[in-house]
């Protein structure tokens, strides 16, 4: 057993060739550390910590979950290869392994009871974590549930947050793993008046004066919705024509949950609509699920499409419907929606 430290880590990893880890968190430079290829299992944490667009990817590079598997009592970081394995302190991320960041410590194992010890350790934590997360189902809603704890505590900037975004998504390789990645809201100018007591007693650091200027992202939803607006859900905000149909301009917006305040805003033309769900613009290290900016026109053309069309007519509330709006109906019908439009920029 040899001894490592800080700039020995990397070159470690290397005489390794890890083919089995076990590692808390997975960072979005993992692929630089590792190569997936030879991956036969690979435990990771999905608590915050763990980027969860990095675990995206990893699912992505390894065609779904079956080497994949979710621990949220893991500590440890063990990598073992065919004929060496290392242990220590470093997570697989830049921060662990790159000596310009934090200080590790850990140790490199060649002999054959200590790599097969060490393997059957990784054994031991993904029979643990199947035991606990054993489905493709049960892992998508650890990871979307990840994504929006990564989500707030980015947005307000909490502690938790270890690395940058990872690799920007568009939506051709966007994979839509629950009904609820995010939620599409198509909304119309209304005279909403924030209610300014519900906020002050519910989220004190909203200020009232941002809402009324349009400087916080909101729109307002029954009170029966409230449970669907989770903070830390990301949300596509699209302001729609009279007819309920998505616009060509403006472009499409995201915003990641912040606040969902009950009787939180009057409208004196809708009274059913109450409850305020406020929000942080995506955009920087708050990346957005999958880009829709300037250089996203096919994607914006192939969403705008399909939202116009009958199938999809859940999404949409036309100007003049008196019927209280409620997006149940249409998230179920999300991941076919997403998987028309990657379709459809496909066979462009």
């Amino acid at each position: 057993m040899q001894f490592i430290s800080t700039i020995d880590v990397h070159q470690a990893l290397e005489r390794v060739a890890p083919t089995d880890i076990a590692v808390a968190f997975l960072g979005a430079d993992w692929s630089d550390y590792i190569d997936a290829n030879r991956l036969e299992q690979i435990v990771v944490s999905p608590n915050l910590g763990t980027n969860p667009k990095a675990l995206r990817e990893l699912i992505r590079v390894l065609k779904g979950w079956s080497k994949v598997h979710l621990l949220r009592t893991l500590h440890s970081k063990i990598y073992v290869g065919k004929d060496a394995g290392a242990f220590g302190s470093f997570n697989l991320s830049e921060r662990g392994i790159n000596p310009e960041h934090q200080e590790e410590f850990g140790a490199l194992v060649t002999g054959v009871q200590e790599v097969e010890f060490l393997r059957s350790e990784v054994d031991r934590l993904r029979q643990l974590a199947d035991s606990r997360l054993g489905t493709d189902e049960s892992k998508n809603e650890a990871l979307v549930r990840l994504e929006r704890e990564d989500n707030l505590a980015k947005a307000r900037q909490t502690t938790g947050y270890v690395e940058g975004p990872g690799s920007q998504s568009t939506l051709r390789n966007f994979d839509m793993l629950t009904d609820r990645d995010f939620l599409i809201v198509l909304w119309h100018d209304a005279d909403l008046r924030p209610n300014t007591e519900s906020i002050q007693k519910q989220a004190p650091d909203l200020i009232v004066a941002d809402i009324e200027a349009d400087r916080t992202p909101h729109f307002a939803v029954i009170p029966s919705d409230a449970e669907i607006y989770a903070p830390g859900t990301p949300v596509l905000l699209w302001k729609s024509k009279k007819c309920g149909n998505p616009t060509i301009t403006p472009f499409p917006k995201w915003m990641v949950i912040d606040h969902v305040i009950d009787e939180g805003c009057k409208f004196d033309d809708f009274p059913e609509y109450t409850t305020l769900v406020t929000g942080i613009e995506m955009k920087g290290r708050l990346a957005p699920p999958f880009e829709l900016g300037n250089k996203d026109e096919a994607a914006r053309n192939a969403l705008r499409h399909l939202l116009s069309q009958d199938e999809f007519s859940a999404f949409r509330l036309a100007a003049g419907d008196t019927k209280p709006y409620s997006l149940r109906s249409a998230i179920p019908l999300t991941k076919e929606l997403i998987r028309r439009a990657k379709a459809a920029i496909d066979g462009a």
